[in-house]
């Protein structure tokens, strides 16, 4: 009987580090995950700010470039048609 108790005693000893160090390797489990999911949302972030500042540069550009055209040269408005008048220009 003694001899039962002190294997049970050595088996708790041996248990308790091995749950232990279980814990250990899911909590680096989890990190390593999180670490490869971040690489890979900072490109997605990247890229689409990329896309947007491209679209910003583009209009800022049309927007620079575009002239005013003088009262008799143009008589209608170039995208609805509407003919200007007093209150439209």
């Amino acid at each position: 009987m003694e001899w039962l108790i002190t294997r049970t005693r050595i088996f708790v000893l041996h248990v308790q580090p091995v749950s232990q160090l279980q814990e250990e390797v899911e909590h680096w489990r989890t990190l390593c995950q999180e670490q490869e999911s971040s690489p890979s949302e900072t490109a997605a972030v990247v890229s689409s700010s990329k896309l947007e500042a491209d679209n910003l540069r583009e209009s800022h550009s049309a927007l620079q470039e575009a002239q005013w055209t003088t009262d008799s040269l143009v008589p209608n408005c170039s995208q609805c048609h509407i003919a200007f008048s007093v209150s439209r220009r």
